[in-house]
């Protein structure tokens, strides 16, 4: 008899049973039953632990139920209800554990769900989260969970911006470095049930410079690299990318700020932010731009890049007399970014390699999750998702599925109540560039800097 023919036999014998297929399924929901249970025993010892240690100011106001989507199932949670001496209540319980308020999911979980959502479109995301939490997770919650996590971070930065660009409180990293390189870019995508078609998501990296791969082949990586995305049109890009970045360093203490990235309008307002900034322009669109402009193309990028503003000038001249006005939109483009054009280096008493394009930054933090498979947005779902993309880069996703703690800046008292010293907030993003009246103020290149930006301005 054959193994199919035993099979049938003993399938015979026995009774078709489907509980017997389902043997993984089943372990899975009883393993599930079981956690349940264990999270409920610590959770009640928790519990009774704050009790027996809580201020003795405070009084009990009785107790309420809570309901946790965890990755077991949902589990249904008693705690007490305290209120402390100024009349404030607490849930002791929830601030222990870091859990916020209305959240559907434990901070764990939640943080998992939209680390895959940063990856993965919704809908095969939320195929993958149904089929390993054996539905306990619907798709309406998934949508929720990724939504708050971004909305958390956006009220964050609001925060943040409101108290230091209008209360004019003074935020300061821990890191000290003497020169922060930046670059940034936008991407378009196409958008849904709104007026426009199409937006531009902005977003932009910070490090500390390169780090030389193992290897036989000379390859780098960014050293500490820093993401930002703007997901709020309130903020101005780079007063949102300075609050990101002074979480990790200390502004005071940097004399260089340099700004790379293509000739977007909204990229040069850097040099506006930080007072002395060098802004170069990246070597891919001006290649490009002279190469559909002139003959000499090639001439007039190494003239540029050199920081041969004249010799550039003339061999543009020469060509337009020679070839014609070629291409107006790239000749345009070349003759604009003649000044930023030039390698930071040549503006710079410092050493280092040159910089790069942040293109291939940008397909990966936004295009691949947000342009590449056709996909459309409506405005704030793809603010929130840029976002979410950002969280992810930086390692953060977490902060913003628990409670906020008092960081570094606020336990010093660094960020606390310290009221600008002018109009203007955005002063304690001057105090580390001192080139424009250092001792080298009046070398040529300074003076040039000087005309880039809007500190005679402000003086007179």
């Amino acid at each position: 008899m054959g193994n199919s023919s035993i099979i049938e036999k003993l399938r015979t014998e026995k009774g078709v049973n489907d509980k017997d297929q389902d043997w993984e399924q089943a372990s899975y929901q009883f393993g599930c039953a079981a956690a349940r249970r264990e999270a409920l025993r610590r959770l009640q010892e928790i519990e009774e632990w704050l009790f027996e240690n809580y201020p003795k100011s405070w009084h009990v106001e009785g107790s309420r139920h809570r309901t946790l989507i965890t990755r077991f199932g949902e589990i249904t949670v008693k705690r007490r209800l305290y209120k402390d001496e100024t009349g404030v209540s607490h849930f002791l319980l929830d601030e222990y554990l870091g859990w916020l308020p209305g959240q559907l999911a434990t901070p764990s979980l939640q943080e998992s769900i939209v680390d895959l959502c940063a990856q993965v479109t919704f809908r095969p995301s939320n195929r993958i989260i149904e089929n390993l939490t054996a539905g306990v997770l619907s798709t309406p919650t998934v949508y929720r969970l990724v939504e708050k996590t971004a909305e958390r971070a956006l009220e964050q930065e609001e925060e943040d911006w409101q108290a230091v660009f209008a209360r004019g409180e003074i935020p300061l990293g821990a890191k000290k470095v003497l020169t922060l390189f930046s670059e940034g870019d936008g991407t378009w995508i196409h958008l849904q049930q709104e007026e426009e078609t199409q937006y531009e998501i902005k977003d932009g990296i910070a490090y500390e410079g390169w780090g030389k791969l193992s290897g036989k082949e000379e390859r780098y990586a960014l050293v500490n690299k820093r993401v930002y995305c703007q997901g709020n049109e309130r903020i101005p890009f780079w007063e949102g990318a300075s609050l990101e970045w002074s979480r990790v360093w200390d502004f005071s203490s940097i004399k260089e700020m340099v700004i790379g990235g293509d000739g977007a309008s909204w990229i040069d307002e850097g040099t506006r932010l930080f007072p002395g900034a060098i802004r170069q322009l990246d070597g891919f669109h001006l290649a490009r731009a002279c190469g559909r402009g002139w003959q000499e193309g090639s001439a007039i990028y190494a003239a540029i890049r050199a920081g041969k503003a004249e010799e550039a000038d003339s061999i543009i001249s020469q060509a337009i007399l020679k070839e014609g006005r070629g291409a107006a939109q790239s000749r345009r483009y070349v003759e604009h970014n003649v000044a930023q054009g030039q390698d930071w280096r040549r503006q710079s008493e410092r050493e280092g390699r040159g910089l790069g394009t942040m293109e291939a930054n940008q397909d990966k933090l936004i295009c691949n999750r947000m342009k590449k498979k056709g996909l459309s947005w409506k405005k704030a779902g793809a603010l929130r998702m840029a976002k979410i993309l950002q969280l992810r880069a930086n390692g953060e996703i977490g902060r913003c599925c628990k409670r906020r703690q008092p960081d570094a800046r606020e336990v010093s008292g660094k960020m606390k109540g310290r009221p600008s010293k002018s109009n203007r907030p955005q002063e304690w993003l001057e105090a580390g560039l001192p080139a424009l009246v250092g001792p080298h103020a009046n070398r040529p290149w300074v003076r040039k800097l000087r005309l880039m930006t809007n500190l005679n301005h402000r003086l007179n």
